[in-house]
């Protein structure tokens, strides 16, 4: 791998970890392309500095490749793919900076290429846009975004100098169209809004950003039809929904939001059909459903399901019938099929990874 230059307590680890893990989907991911087999999946062990990497079976669960784990040259954290699949970006904790790697579609194979020294301090998360043209890091400590212009061969240039944003971004999510991205600023309680270029990668704030999300907004995750974003807040067990107008990305509070449900809610994922809203309970291993009626309205599960210890990342497969969580602490993955917004654990009711998993992907 070349190098080039551009431009306490568990709990508080863990909400650390938590912090710089977002990426597509903040604590979350999720695919839609409607079925299993054939894809894969990648965990980020953070503590490890490597990759573990499954084939998904057809019934969702995971299996090993052989070739697992992949030591890439660095301790990954947050990780985004590219639309086409052809290339894996991710942030580098141990050297502040962001590594790029080639992907075999039919092997899921990673190849280590270049890392970059974002033009900010602290990179905690990161976002690439649908057409694959631009990559969005955000930079905690010195409170900015850098944005890369990206070329077919996956190969990254700094734009410009870092963009201010709000303070301690802890998770950036983008809409599918491309048009918008959503940061939780976690030091301002607000989740700040961005409108993209698409020519140029420019960002412009949103009118009316940053939008207040009093407590301290962690994970983000967006519904796949684009119509509303959620946020998690662990230090106030709440749980934010709001509105995303499609047209000028502002944000309104919905009904019954913010949601009291306990606990340390620090990641979520939206299900495919966009009633059922899946969270992570760091504080009791535990994962939970939320479910919106007709009219929005927001209840909280009453049965709560035990998972591995220091539940950090959600992920849904390809084909919204399975769910994962990454347990931080376990070094596991938990995998269940879903059925009518309700979990229900796999034979093999978790995985191994390596030390410290902390995000995952599928592809």
């Amino acid at each position: 791998m070349s190098y080039v230059r551009s431009g306490v307590s568990l709990f508080a680890a863990v909400l650390l970890t938590v912090a710089m893990t977002a990426c597509g989907g903040g604590g979350s991911s999720s695919s839609s392309s409607g079925t299993n087999g054939g894809h894969f999946a990648y965990v980020a062990d953070s503590g490890g500095g490597q990759f573990s990497i499954y084939s998904v079976n057809s019934d969702g669960s995971l299996k090993a490749a052989s070739f697992s784990p992949y030591a890439g040259g660095i301790n990954p954290r947050a990780m985004v793919i590219s639309s086409d699949g052809s290339h894996l970006f991710a942030i580098d904790t141990g050297g502040a900076r962001v590594a790029t790697f080639t992907r075999d579609a039919s092997t899921g194979a990673l190849t280590a290429g270049n890392v970059y020294v974002p033009g900010g301090v602290g990179p905690s998360a990161l976002v690439l846009d649908t057409a694959g043209k631009y990559l969005y890091v955000a930079n905690s400590v010195s409170n900015d975004i850098t944005t890369f212009s990206v070329d077919s061969s996956g190969n990254l240039t700094q734009v410009g100098s870092p963009m201010a944003s709000g303070s301690g971004i802890s998770s950036m999510v983008m809409t599918s169209s491309g048009n918008f991205i959503y940061a939780a600023s976690a030091n301002d309680g607000a989740i700040d809004a961005y409108q993209q270029n698409t020519s140029t990668g420019a960002l412009t704030p949103v009118p009316g950003s940053p939008f207040a999300a009093p407590g301290r907004p962690n994970a983000l995750a967006l519904s796949p039809n684009g119509a509303y974003l959620v946020a998690t807040d662990p230090q106030g067990g709440q749980i934010y929904r709001f509105l995303v107008d499609a047209n000028t990305g502002a944000l309104t509070a919905a009904t019954g939001s913010p949601l009291n449900v306990g606990g340390q809610p620090n990641a979520a994922v939206v299900d495919s059909s966009n009633n059922y809203i899946y969270w992570a309970d760091l504080e009791n291993a535990q994962i939970n459903v939320v479910t919106l009626d007709s009219t929005g309205k927001m209840t909280n599960g009453v049965t709560p399901i035990t998972v591995g210890n220091a539940p950090v990342y959600l992920a849904l497969s390809s084909s919204g019938g399975n769910l994962y969580v990454v347990n931080k602490m376990d070094a596991t993955v938990s995998q269940f099929t879903l059925a009518n917004g309700a979990p229900t654990a796999m034979t093999t009711a978790t995985v191994s990874t390596g030390t410290s998993p902390t995000s995952m992907l599928i592809k």
